[in-house]
């Protein structure tokens, strides 16, 4: 009885390996959303928005640029990005420990492309690592953290702000970006 069911059991795993190395299975293969390719020219690519920061005794940051915002979408690390230049002059109500304020809102724009580096694939644990890094967004609601924050004083001293707001935005089928608005941020000394 013992060899009657040895050549079965051989049979069913010859064919479970067969059927499961079929080519149309998905396994294994990129889908359109990661690899860049004529068939999908609507690759969702980047969030715009435009903040103001505001201290809660002094007023808003009036700053040449934002010099680095840290963002994450979906808890994933999306990228760090510097804002837009602005024009602040005749904007400056105050100066108070080298940093310029205002009294009204001073918004700046950031488009914050989505960026996943691809190179330097030395192992096969790098390669494992981009696979579970990579954002694939299609259409639906998501959630963006606005992390942490970091500027100049106009002496050049870094100044460095955890500020932990959560934005939603949608991805709308055959579109490549989402505007997320005007996001003001408050913060304490």
């Amino acid at each position: 009885m013992r060899t009657s069911c040895f050549p079965l059991l051989i049979l069913l795993m010859g064919s479970i390996l067969m059927n499961s190395c079929s080519s149309d299975s998905g396994i294994g293969q990129f889908d359109s959303l990661v690899i860049e390719d004529e068939d999908n020219p609507y690759k969702f690519q980047q969030l715009t928005f435009t903040l103001s920061l505001k201290d809660s005794e002094n007023g808003y940051l009036n700053l040449d640029v934002v010099d680095s915002l840290s963002m994450f979408v979906n808890a994933k690390y999306w990228g760090v990005y510097t804002s837009g230049g602005n024009d602040t002059l005749n904007k400056t109500d105050r100066i108070v420990d080298q940093l310029r304020y205002s009294d009204k809102p001073i918004e700046y724009l950031f488009i914050a492309p989505y960026v996943l580096k691809t190179d330097n694939f030395e192992t096969a644990g790098d390669f494992v690592e981009y696979l579970n890094n990579r954002i694939i967004l299609t259409p639906g609601e998501y959630i963006c953290e606005l992390n942490e924050v970091k500027f100049k004083t106009f002496e050049g001293n870094w100044i460095t702000k955890k500020i932990q707001v959560f934005v939603g935005f949608d991805v709308i089928q055959n579109t490549t970006s989402a505007y997320m608005g005007k996001i003001e941020v408050t913060f304490n000394e």
